[in-house]
């Protein structure tokens, strides 16, 4: 899902959600892209749009990881992977609460 905001710069949405855990909870952000003038050479730039069960604090821990992540990869991260990488650490939050009902 994504929605295209403008063309130039380019820029768009996209809605990231965990797989529902047994208690079908998910949890979910909105992320905002704009491609900087020289993407796929230089990684895009990401904004918070929304989140839905998420505290701040698992927010600034994935935003923190992600910021590591792209630095090692010297600033080349595609939305590919920022979307990626975001899918994996919000499916690890869901499990991580399943698992604290059990």
């Amino acid at each position: 899902y994504q929605l295209v905001l403008s063309e130039k710069p380019t820029t768009f949405t996209i809605t990231v959600t965990s797989e529902a855990g047994e208690n079908d909870e998910t949890v979910q952000t909105t992320l905002k892209f704009t491609y900087r003038e020289k993407y796929p050479d230089e990684t895009p730039l990401y904004e918070i749009v929304s989140q839905e069960n998420l505290d701040d604090n698992d927010v600034m821990d994935i935003i923190k990881l992600l910021e590591q992540q792209v630095r090692k990869m010297d600033y080349l991260a595609t939305v590919w992977y920022h979307f990626t990488f975001w899918l994996e650490f919000l499916s690890q939050i869901s499990f991580a609460r399943y698992m604290l009902l059990i």
